[in-house]
């Protein structure tokens, strides 16, 4: 698998996992203060850039292996289709169009 589209499977894995679990805490009830809304974007950011920054390919394929658990975990998360780059910066919009490849490694 060429590492650059791995780099986007794994970056748009994450974003639907942050979205999913957001979603899962407003379901539960949970109330969600503006502060952990910022820290869980924190976050989120940061794995992008760490992911995008990455050329290790065992340390990427754990990084999906990891994601592949969760949705595992998770099969009502395979289905979400998220519109929007979630919490994605400008300059990491160009990693944004591979939703069909993440379906079909998912599925």
């Amino acid at each position: 698998m060429n590492i650059n589209t791995l780099k986007k499977e794994i970056i748009r894995a994450y974003q639907v996992i942050y979205f999913h679990q957001e979603q899962e805490k407003k379901r539960r009830g949970c109330q969600v203060d503006k502060y952990s809304q910022e820290r869980r974007k924190k976050q989120l950011r940061k794995i992008i850039q760490e992911t995008i920054q990455s050329n290790n390919l065992e340390f990427l394929k754990a990084d999906f292996h990891r994601c592949e658990g969760y949705f595992q975990l998770h099969p009502e998360a395979r289905q979400i289709q998220l519109v929007s780059n979630y919490d994605m910066a400008s300059n990491e919009n160009s990693l944004k169009s591979f939703r069909k490849v993440l379906k079909n490694i998912f599925s």
